[in-house]
Formats: C-alpha cells, sequence, structure tokens
C-alpha cells in the first residue's frame, strides 16, 4: 500500500511539470490570439539554427522564435509568418530512474494533449488518432486530434519521446489543408539534437547507489504468493528505488524478476526504510536497487 508521503513524493515531479506546461501553453494560446487569415508560408531554404548547449535544430527563416522556457523545463516557441501555425519543441531532464521514466514522459506528453485540446476549443471526449512520424531516423507514433481557432478547423499534433535523458515533446498546430507547416515541421523534427544532461557537482541525486538491501534500517520482506509457490515460481527480483534524505523510498519500480513475484515485491520495497546519504555532511537522495530472492518450493 502507498502511503499518502510516498504519493505525494511520486507526483511531486510530475506535478512541477504540469504546472510549467500550464504556464508555457497558456503562452501558446496567446500566440494564437494574434493569429490572422493568410496564407502560410515555409521553406527550407536558408534555415534559422537554434543552439544550446543541450538543444539545437533547425527551423524556416520566415517563422519567429520565442522563448517561453520556465525553472528547468526548456520551452521555445515558433510561429509562422502570418501566424497561422505554431510549432514548439520543449526539453526537461529526467531525473528519477529509468524505469519509471516511460510513464513520466506520457504524463508530460497527455498534459500538452489536454492543455492543447482545450485552447484549440476541441470536442469533448477528446478524439484523438496515432500517426506515425519521424524523429531523426526514429519513427515516433504523434497524438492527433482536431479543433477550431476563429472559428476555422485546427489540427493539433503532439510528440513525446526520451532522447538522452530528457523528456521531448514537439507540437504542431496548424490550419487544416496547411501542408506547408508539415514541411517545416519536417525541418525541426529531422535536425533535432539534444546532448546528454552534464550533471553539475554536487549533484542532489547519487546515481550509483548499488545494492541497497544492506543500508536498509527496515527491509520488508514479500510474501510467496500462493500462485507462485504453486506454480513454483522462483528467482531474483530487481526493483529500482530512489530513496530521499530522510532514507524514505519516494519512487519504486520493478526492473526485473518473474511477473507472478513482481507486486508484492514493490510492495515490500515501498514499505522499506534506509540509512539517511550524505556528502559533505548534507543528506542526499539515492538512487539503487533492493533484490529479493525467491526459492521456489
Amino acid at each position: 500500500m502507498i502511503t499518502p508521503r510516498q504519493q505525494h513524493s511520486r507526483d511531486y515531479f510530475e506535478l512541477i511539470l504540469m504546472n510549467q506546461i500550464s504556464t508555457c501553453v497558456a503562452l501558446v494560446g496567446l500566440i494564437m490570439l494574434l493569429a490572422s487569415s493568410g496564407y502560410s508560408q515555409s521553406s527550407e531554404a536558408n534555415p534559422k539554427h537554434f543552439k544550446t548547449d543541450t538543444l539545437s535544430f533547425d527551423y524556416p527563416s520566415e517563422w519567429t522564435l520565442s522563448d517561453a522556457s520556465v525553472d528547468e523545463l526548456q520551452y521555445l516557441i515558433m510561429t509562422s509568418a502570418d501566424k497561422t501555425a505554431q510549432m514548439a519543441v520543449v526539453t526537461q531532464r529526467d531525473p528519477g530512474i529509468s524505469c519509471a521514466s516511460e510513464l513520466r514522459s506520457k504524463n508530460v506528453t497527455k498534459a500538452f494533449v489536454d492543455q492543447l485540446a482545450s485552447q484549440i476549443h476541441a470536442k469533448v471526449p477528446l478524439q484523438t488518432s496515432l500517426v506515425p512520424i519521424k524523429v531523426g531516423a526514429n519513427e515516433i507514433q504523434a497524438t492527433q486530434f482536431h479543433g477550431e481557432r476563429d472559428g476555422k478547423p485546427v489540427t493539433a499534433f503532439v510528440i513525446g519521446v526520451i532522447i538522452n535523458k530528457w523528456f521531448v515533446n514537439l507540437v504542431l498546430v496548424k490550419p487544416v489543408g496547411d501542408d506547408a507547416s508539415l514541411t517545416a515541421w519536417s525541418l525541426v523534427r529531422s535536425s533535432l539534437y539534444v546532448a546528454e544532461p552534464v550533471l553539475t557537482a554536487p549533484s542532489k541525486i547519487v546515481h550509483n547507489g548499488g545494492v541497497l538491501n544492506g543500508k536498509a534500517i527496515k527491509l520488508a520482506q514479500p510474501p510467496y504468493p500462493q500462485d507462485a509457490r504453486y506454480r513454483r515460481a522462483g528467482g531474483i527480483v530487481v526493483i529500482d528505488v530512489e530513496i530521499d534524505e530522510m532514507g524514505n523510498v519516494t519512487l519504486a519500480c520493478v526492473r526485473s524478476g518473474h511477473p507472478l513475484l513482481r507486486d508484492v515485491s514493490l510492495d515490500a520495497a515501498r514499505q522499506s526504510k534506509f540509512s539517511p546519504t550524505k556528502i559533505d555532511g548534507q543528506p542526499i537522495r539515492v538512487i539503487g536497487v533492493i533484490q529479493y530472492n525467491f526459492v521456489s518450493q
């Protein structure tokens, strides 16, 4: 059973992201309100180039770029010359354990979809479809949905992907039938580069905690499920965990192990308690693993 404290800690990262996303998407909405009728132009000739230490991409020369970044969320918005189409590139470093990254990325992408659906007055309940779109050399499933702006139909695309330990979201909102904006978005996607994050010292998270069983003040032991016993399921279950400054398990997910033994091991890991880890006298968070060995009987 997950305690309210544990649930709060697990949700904190996603909550911060959702608040930042809400702020940034609201800025996109303000840009949309400035849209006027006209035609949309885009060209790959002489593209502009955006670059930071961790992010770079090309975009059409006639599009304008604005920076709506907040805190640790990098948010770049590009607007077509006639202001009828918008693109966005968003990056946020994933600070947590790897096996939880996919779920976090899906939650962040869903937030983009929900916010944009509201901005373009999409029908409720929202009807979406998945469209295969390339990001670099990789094919990704983009979420597509429809709405309207100034009484005119628009189409939105949202992509969520993890690149080099960054959550990356790519967004396009364009008038229906505007193929030029698709070409512009293709330019951004094909040129996108996201570098490995550089950790500053001292890091708030220790990534090399290793096996943490021996550091537990209380290592909760999972029961041997009756079904697993009947099927003679056994072996080692490995649980990735994040330990906060107080020694509490704030995040846990299964890395490997028999399917019948995973849930009980996950529950036990969440109930365990560890000695706080300190660097230079300062308590820090630790990432490591807990291992449970089940002997089939």
